[in-house]
């Protein structure tokens, strides 16, 4: 079964200045990448 990664975030931009390079890492591994983002950025 391939692996697949969610991430949850409260901002718009928190994934890429709080995950972003570990995101990019688990995708070029091939592992399916998802963000959930909960606000609209206020």
């Amino acid at each position: 079964m391939p692996l697949k990664l969610a991430t949850i975030l409260a901002h718009p931009d928190d994934e890429t200045f709080g995950t972003g390079g570990t995101l990019i890492r688990y995708a070029r591994q091939g592992i399916e990448v998802h963000s959930l983002c909960l606000t609209e950025g206020e």
